[in-house]
């Protein structure tokens, strides 16, 4: 040993440079594992408030199909019928009744389904027409809206005349009722002879 007294010395630095270089390890190896289970804190989380170490559930999927919603919606509006107008001061149309609904230009509709998803506007309301537009379709705003139109004609029809109320130049149709259909701004169309086999004679 005291012929190579540096050799003792060489080892003793390397065994203690290994340690140094081991602690070191260690010690940049805890510090990323973080807090160990045993240093850390307890959190109550009582029932009303939400588990912040939960996994969030994945959203629910729409149950309502896009389309039949609409189809249903457009079935109904287009079952309505337009039964009254109403006018401002300056006799333009800015409201409909539609059914019972009163829709007015650039109002929303009302629901018509129960648990109804998709939202319907009144686009635009004149003396001639009716657009309702859909602004949302199963809770999601399009691109391309879909419209509905519903033409308004509030015109009075004659949907059967009686025989004292028009001519009859033959006497063989003089027991029968006529029918015609008078629509503004169109000639009437021919009357057409309905005859009267079958219906109840008029009291005396």
């Amino acid at each position: 040993m005291k012929r190579f007294p540096h050799l003792v010395l060489v080892a003793v630095h390397l065994v203690l440079g290994l340690d140094c270089a081991h602690a070191e390890d260690a010690a940049t190896r805890a510090s990323q594992v973080g807090i160990l289970p045993d240093f850390k804190r307890g959190v109550v989380v009582s029932t009303e408030e939400r588990n912040p170490y939960a996994v969030l559930a994945a959203p629910k999927q729409q149950t309502v199909a896009t389309g039949v919603e609409g189809a249903k919606l457009t079935a109904i509006l287009e079952a309505l019928p337009v039964s009254g107008v109403a006018k401002d001061k300056n006799g333009k149309v800015t409201a409909v009744l539609l059914g019972d609904l009163r829709l007015e230009g650039g109002a929303p509709v009302p629901h018509l389904l129960e648990g109804q998803t998709d939202e319907l506007v009144v686009q635009s309301v004149n003396a001639e027409e009716l657009v309702i537009a859909w602004r949302l379709e199963a809770g999601r705003s399009v691109s391309q809206p879909r419209v509905l139109r519903k033409k308004i004609d509030l015109s009075p029809e004659v949907e059967a005349l009686l025989p004292g109320q028009i001519g009859l130049e033959s006497t063989k149709n003089a027991g029968s009722r006529k029918s015609t259909v008078l629509v503004r701004g169109k000639a009437p169309l021919p009357s057409k002879i309905v005859p009267t086999s079958g219906l109840p004679e008029a009291a005396p």
